[in-house]
């Protein structure tokens, strides 16, 4: 996962890049989380679970794309 932790929404400022805001792996975690918490049959009081879901499926995903490459 080279690219995981590279912001999604860079500041290019001619002559730095600078990383601000959520890296692409946080985006990826929230949007499974809020893909999951659209589900209604998801346990919400089940956080670890969830949470730990979200960070496995974001980086399940950052993997996939660099391997794509």
């Amino acid at each position: 996962m080279k690219n995981g932790n590279q912001s999604i929404n860079p500041i290019n400022t001619n002559t730095l890049i600078s990383q601000m805001g959520l890296t692409k792996r946080e985006y990826f975690a929230a949007m499974a989380m809020q893909g999951l918490l659209s589900n209604t049959d998801v346990d919400t009081r089940k956080t670890d679970g969830l949470t730990r879901s979200c960070v496995i499926l974001a980086d399940a995903l950052l993997s996939q794309l660099e391997s794509l490459k």
